[in-house]
């Protein structure tokens, strides 16, 4: 019997600990990738990568290939006739 309650214990506590560590690793990462959007220079760097996206879209010649543009004007015009 005694053996068994010595085994449970160990058993649990690595449990314990296997548990601490990988949520301690996700909680770690979770926070790195908030402190990366959060941090002053990386919001100006996020900033200016979409201002050089949009400056490319605005110099194409079309934004949206044909097969798109009907399927975006059949999905509006059937959203106009649900809100009437």
């Amino acid at each position: 019997m005694k053996i068994f309650i010595y085994k449970s214990l160990v058993i649990f506590f690595l449990f314990i600990i296997a548990f601490k560590i990988t949520f301690s690793y996700t909680q770690r990462a979770i926070e790195r990738k908030v402190d990366f959007f959060t941090s002053k220079e990386n919001i100006e760097i996020l900033k200016e990568n979409l201002r050089k996206e949009v400056r490319k879209a605005v110099g194409k010649e079309s934004l949206i290939n044909n097969e798109d543009k009907v399927l975006i004007n059949a999905f509006i015009k059937k959203i106009q006739e649900e809100l009437k």
